[in-house]
């Protein structure tokens, strides 16, 4: 585990510190003061996404995604239209929406 303390959290809301010095594969999703907001998922919560982290855990080793903020200079995205909307004026590659891969 990157982060200290082991805790069940299914909301992005609460901030942990990292271990220093930092240490890969934990790097890439902490913040620049060395903590993060971490979210765990559980498969009968969230079977889908539970897949998605179990099956890059077995092509990484690492059993962790970064899920940042949808937005850019705007309000967090909440709708389809809205991802739609940021996907076409922003650089992204890709966009999954439900069953939907959108790409460039």
């Amino acid at each position: 585990m990157c982060y200290l303390g082991e805790r069940t959290l299914d909301r992005l809301i609460l901030i942990f510190g990292s271990p220093v010095p930092h240490r890969p594969p934990c790097l890439s999703e902490s913040h620049s003061s060395g903590s993060g907001r971490l979210q765990t998922v559980s498969e009968g919560a969230n079977p889908r996404y539970f897949n998605l982290i179990s099956e890059f855990e077995k092509l990484t080793g690492v059993p962790v995604v970064l899920n940042t903020s949808f937005n850019e200079d705007e309000p967090i995205v909440c709708t389809p239209p809205e991802a739609i909307n940021c996907f076409l004026r922003t650089k992204m590659d890709v966009l999954f929406l439900g069953d939907y891969m959108v790409t460039r």
